[in-house]
């Protein structure tokens, strides 16, 4: 796999002819992908939210381990999945833990609209006295807004899930470099550019051809508008932790989490 880390932007109108510039290879691994996700990350999420549906008594659910607990479960599928593509797997471990400590818990809000397709039930609709608890309703309401924002224009999975594998192959997505709460100093190589550089086309690509070129740019710019939206969540979710002594061990216990 060759691509090149900046390509000029071809004008509209343009571009090929050819509606579709996915390969035969590019189709196959569409293929591939879809049903890996399935199988390791769609399907067993299912039967998660099938187990968490069980209420548990109140004191239990308000105990800051059984937040941490929610969460590892929520993103072992996920970690599941990732672990399926190939230039994950090629990582170092330093680097692997680094995109996940990073990432993680900004892709599982987009993982969340996976669930919504299955429920009209927020995910911690479950738990919800003890993610109130955590985050406070005006969190909790802005947390619900943002997916139900990406919910509105996510409707091809195959859009999804790319997406999915794009966003955990940035240095990161916190907007809160200085005081991110799970930040570790790491340089990266070109390697991880060239990644999502490549999964970036590959999703531009499919989006051509699902959508006219026009159409594609417009939902291009509505997907970049609305995860910065989410990044900002992001940082009141962080923030949130930062500002509350009593949470502090929720950082150090999802940090202790096995990836």
């Amino acid at each position: 796999m060759t691509t090149l880390l900046f390509e000029q932007i071809q004008p509209l109108y343009l571009l090929n002819k050819d509606k579709s510039r996915l390969s035969n290879g590019d189709w196959s691994w569409i293929t591939n992908m879809m049903n890996a996700f399935n199988q390791y990350c769609f399907e067993p999420s299912l039967i998660i939210v099938q187990r968490k549906s069980h209420f548990q008594p109140i004191k239990s659910r308000l105990k800051l381990q059984r937040y941490a607990d929610l969460r590892s479960i929520e993103f072992i599928p996920l970690l599941s999945f990732f672990k399926c593509i190939p230039e994950y797997q090629n990582l170092s471990s330093e680097i692997k833990t680094y995109l996940i400590q990073q990432n993680l818990r900004f892709v599982g809000i987009l993982h969340a609209t996976e669930y919504m397709k299955t429920s009209a039930n927020m995910p911690w609709e479950g738990d919800y006295s003890l993610f109130q608890y955590i985050h406070g309703d005006e969190l909790l309401s802005k947390m619900e807004h943002g997916i139900r924002l990406l919910k509105l224009i996510l409707q091809d999975p195959v859009i999804t899930r790319l997406l999915l594998i794009i966003l955990l192959f940035t240095t990161s997505l916190s907007i809160t470099i200085v005081n991110n709460i799970y930040s570790t100093s790491h340089t990266f190589s070109s390697n991880i550019f060239h990644i999502q550089n490549y999964y970036l086309k590959l999703l531009w690509n499919y989006m051509k051809y699902r959508l006219d070129e026009r159409t594609a740019i417009c939902m291009f710019s509505m997907l970049i508008s609305r995860y910065m939206h989410v990044q900002t969540i992001g940082y009141d979710i962080d923030q949130n932790f930062l500002d509350r002594p009593d949470l502090s061990e929720i950082t150090h216990l999802i940090k202790a989490i096995e990836f």
